[in-house]
């Protein structure tokens, strides 16, 4: 029967729900909305339970890559062999912000930690932060902390 094939896929999951005997005297259909209903439950938690875990995963990446300035929507699928769109949504469900703005955040708090240190050029600090020119750092910069990074390791 179809329950039997769905609960052979998914075994492990699904290993406590019972899947009654077929008798022909008995109304099938309130015993199969049952297994359904259960089986639909069991494979929901497991979907959430993976969102978090996906998401997750997305964001360590993030956190090991953020200073590479190739990293972008493209690494992400070949990373995570799914679409873009995809990892976009689960990312933001999960933490309530885009992947470009978790991003950002990451380089520009390195950057300001690096300016106020004042141990490198400004050159250096946007092109170790995952900067590819200083004109995207400075309008970064400027948009987050209100000033440009020369005045902020003046200061």
């Amino acid at each position: 029967s179809i329950l039997l094939c769905v609960k052979q896929e998914y075994a492990a999951l699904l290993m406590d729900v019972k899947i009654p005997a077929f008798r022909p005297q008995t109304d099938l259909y309130p015993v199969l909305a049952e297994c359904i209903s259960t089986i639909c439950q069991i494979l929901h938690a497991e979907k959430e339970a993976n969102t978090g875990t996906f998401a997750n995963q997305v964001k360590d990446y993030i956190d090991t890559h953020f200073t590479e300035e190739s990293l972008c929507s493209t690494v992400l699928e070949e990373q995570f062999h799914c679409s873009f769109v995809k990892i976009r949504k689960q990312f933001s469900k999960e933490f309530g912000t885009s992947i470009s703005a978790y991003i950002e955040s990451k380089r520009l708090a390195l950057a300001n930690e690096l300016l106020l240190k004042g141990k490198h050029s400004v050159t250096e600090i946007y092109q170790k932060c995952g900067y590819s020119n200083y004109n995207t750092f400075l309008k970064a910069y400027r948009r987050i902390y209100g000033s440009t990074p020369s005045s902020a390791r003046k200061e």
